[in-house]
């Protein structure tokens, strides 16, 4: 019950004097004539007083007004050390391998409906909002996270084939070397006619 006293007491007193305690000539502590423990810059004149040593406190004026931001020509502000690492990362992100498994360089592919499929070999495996791009004879397909294509109806002879991988921002920055390869189209009832 004192403390809950006490509590009130010192809330009571911050409040009706605010920081003016802070300019009096002390701080003091006393007992009331109940017994309860008092603070305050104004003790009654026959109390037992104990001056207490409060830390200085420094005020300044206006302080909030007086900061005006400055701009610099150049200048960047600080980055956090997340964001740097954030950025090296990014920067330092490279695909070390990326190739087609198939077809392989100059392979002959027998296919009766000129029908094929490409693969690709990536390490490390493709980045989130990273995208790849298969170009057949010249012509783009669309961008995709696959890294296994079908052609179909492909016409019988030579085609070049080639990828490239695409970052968030849509540009290119890993390629695949080029590879050609060839198509024989082909009927097998017609190659059985053939051979009687």
């Amino acid at each position: 019950m004192r403390l809950k006293h006490l509590f009130l007491s010192l809330l009571l007193l911050f409040l009706a004097s605010g920081s003016m305690f802070l300019y009096a000539d002390g701080f003091y502590k006393w007992r009331d004539a109940y017994g309860n423990i008092q603070y305050g810059d104004n003790p009654p004149k026959n109390a037992r007083l104990e001056r207490l040593d409060l830390p200085q406190l420094t005020v300044i004026q206006d302080y909030g007004s007086q900061w005006q931001s400055k701009e610099i020509d150049g200048y960047n502000p600080p980055v956090t050390p997340p964001i740097k690492r954030a950025i090296r990362q990014a920067a330092s992100f490279h695909y070390e391998k990326f190739n087609f498994i198939a077809p392989k360089r100059d392979q002959l592919i027998h296919a009766k409906d000129g029908d094929i499929s490409a693969m690709l070999s990536i390490r490390p495996p493709l980045k989130a909002g990273h995208k790849i791009v298969f170009v057949l004879d010249g012509k783009s397909s669309a961008a995709g996270t696959l890294r296994i294509s079908n052609f179909s109806a492909l016409a019988g002879g030579k085609h070049s084939l080639s990828a490239h991988i695409l970052n968030a921002q849509g540009e290119k920055i890993k390629d695949t070397e080029t590879i050609n390869f060839r198509v024989i189209r082909f009927d097998t009832a017609q190659s059985k006619k053939h051979k009687r």
